[in-house]
């Protein structure tokens, strides 16, 4: 999953997307994307195979309308995507986070809800 999320956002927008961490002197605008909780599904004959993650997306800039741009251009590669291990991708929060005193780039956050089929 994490790859396939990673990729998609790599192809369908500009921007520089990394997993779990980002450099604090790295450019901006920029994607940086993490897993906040996930669980696997279950029936009574076990494992189903599928899981469910929530994955925090935070779009950062050096401005607001930056940091939108971003945000936008992330919605529009996964609002509803479907791939080869992903089943469903589904925005399900999203708030704005004030700059960071030391960075000072603002911050847009949205968490996605994504179901996938274990490899």
């Amino acid at each position: 999953m994490e790859i396939e999320l990673r990729t998609r956002l790599v192809s369908e927008t500009p921007y520089p997307v990394a997993w779990g961490a980002s450099l604090r002197d790295a450019s901006a605008p920029r994607v940086v994307l993490q897993r906040i909780s996930g669980a696997p599904d279950y029936t009574f004959g076990g494992s189903s195979r599928l899981e469910e993650a929530r994955v925090q997306i935070d779009c950062l800039g050096t401005s607001y309308a930056e940091a939108m741009d971003v945000a936008l251009a992330v919605e529009a590669a996964l609002d509803g995507y479907r791939g080869t291990q992903i089943t469903a991708c589904w925005r399900e929060s999203v708030r704005d986070l004030t700059p960071d005193a030391e960075e000072y780039l603002f911050r847009i956050v949205m968490d996605y809800r994504v179901q996938y089929e274990r490899a």
